[in-house]
């Protein structure tokens, strides 16, 4: 694991292939870093520490990213596939060139995604905020989908359903299409690609 300067922000980059395929606990004491990590594959990244200004993952492929802390900007996924993400919390989402996301976080804003597929969506069991940021998940900006009305094949949202006492039961559950649909009349929640209407 190397920490190095890029365009003038602390970054955290593993660009040699002993860093692949291993579990690393990263933590800074610098609350205004910006952390940059690229070119990983089959790791467990743990992120501890000060809160930080922004996180890129650019080129991460089949790993797992835990974020302890909150991100008051944005997180940045470009290029990646087959990558989990758990967050405290982040201002802003933007994906890019992306596939087989799985993205559990408190957001502060309306996610943005392009050219991006199979993304997967969940709002944190423990999000005391959890209605905002299932307010925002309605109104993920899909950019190849521009299409009003009618639900995103590009990505879904997962919701933990409750007990009858309220409590969280800790089990994913698929939001279905009507349940989908029938939040916002112009939100973009996922369906099926094959259930879409041709154009």
């Amino acid at each position: 694991v190397s920490v190095v300067e890029a365009g003038g922000r602390r970054a955290i980059a593993y660009l040699d292939d002993e860093a692949q395929g291993k579990n690393v606990v990263l933590e800074l004491s610098n609350t205004s870093s910006a952390l940059l990590l690229q070119d990983l594959t089959s790791c467990s990244v743990s992120l501890k520490g000060s809160s930080y200004n922004a996180v890129h993952l650019q080129n991460v492929q089949s790993t797992t990213v835990h974020i302890h802390r909150r991100v008051e900007g944005a997180i940045h996924v470009t290029g990646c596939r087959l990558l989990t993400v758990d967050a405290v919390f982040c201002h802003q989402l933007r994906l890019h060139e992306s596939q087989k996301l799985h993205l559990t976080i408190s957001v502060g804003s309306s996610p943005i995604m392009e050219n991006c597929t199979e993304v997967t969506f969940r709002v944190p069991p423990d999000d005391d905020k959890s209605s905002t940021t299932m307010e925002f998940l309605r109104d993920v900006k899909d950019f190849n989908w521009l299409r009003n009305n009618v639900p995103s094949p590009n990505f879904k949202v997962d919701t933990f359903p409750t007990t009858d006492n309220g409590q969280d039961t800790g089990e994913l559950k698929e939001k279905s299409v009507d349940e989908r649909v029938s939040m916002n009349s112009t939100s973009q929640f996922a369906m099926n690609a094959s259930q879409s209407p041709k154009q």
